[in-house]
């Protein structure tokens, strides 16, 4: 059984170190090759902006190592703001055998803001594809989409980004950007906001993967007539590299 570590970091120490200032739970879940899950969880270490927060880790599989990821993002707490965005800055993944590998990653953050609501998505993927070995030809393929957000863990066919991507290089290519806007009706409590990537990456590649996901609360009438009387609604915000 193959063992799994996960990469340490100035950020998780701190996050553990400063619960208070510690923003929604992150989970990142990645299937490598047809194993079982790897999961890693963290709360995210406060930025200078108000209800912001910053996440940044990453795992490695064990010995023989074959594979990395690792991620530098921002999320938005939910009771602070009606929206949750990631910024996915330096979502890096790695293929480090002369075999290509499939993977299948989900991210979700916490985001609790209440039930039966309509949410209003945006997102936008881009990103770069990497030989890392002279004479390897790099390549990033999907079947069908390679990244969809998600609510409540559920993915959502019409923000589907990169259908049937087909990507190969000898060097560096860069890819998007992207864009994809949709709504999601979410029956009972919203818990988590997020998305899936799936895709296959060629022997000695990497791919680093750049954009935002964004789900704003699309208030009821009620619901705007509460908010205004709480100090009005928090402007619509978005973050690009």
């Amino acid at each position: 059984m193959n063992k799994f570590a996960v990469l340490a970091s100035a950020t998780a120490a701190i996050a553990t170190a400063a619960t208070t200032m510690a923003g929604p739970l992150l989970t990142i879940s990645a299937n490598v090759g047809g194993y079982a899950p790897v999961t890693s969880t963290s709360n995210g270490v406060a930025t200078s902006t108000a209800g912001s927060y910053s996440y940044v880790g990453g795992v490695v599989s064990g010995f023989p190592m074959d594979w990395m990821i690792s991620w530098d993002m921002l999320g938005e707490d939910t009771s602070v703001y009606p929206t949750s965005t990631f910024v996915t800055n330096g979502f890096r993944v790695q293929n480090l055998t002369s075999s290509a590998k499939t993977f299948d990653i989900t991210v979700a953050l916490a985001s609790p803001a209440g039930s039966n609501l309509q949410l209003l998505c945006t997102a936008l993927l881009g990103g770069t594809l990497t030989s890392d070995a002279p004479g390897t030809t790099a390549s990033l393929t999907s079947s069908g989409a390679l990244w969809s957000g998600q609510i409540n863990g559920i993915s959502r066919s019409t923000s589907d980004l990169m259908n049937n991507a087909n990507l190969s290089t000898g060097a560096t290519t860069s890819f998007g950007p992207l864009t994809s806007n949709w709504t999601g009706t979410v029956t009972g409590a919203l818990s988590t906001v997020g998305y899936r990537m799936q895709f296959t990456l060629g022997a000695k590649s990497t791919a680093v993967f750049t954009g935002y996901w964004e789900g704003v609360v699309v208030p009821t009438p009620g619901a705007l007539a509460t908010l205004a009387v709480a100090g009005g609604l928090a402007n619509r915000r978005r973050r690009t590299n």
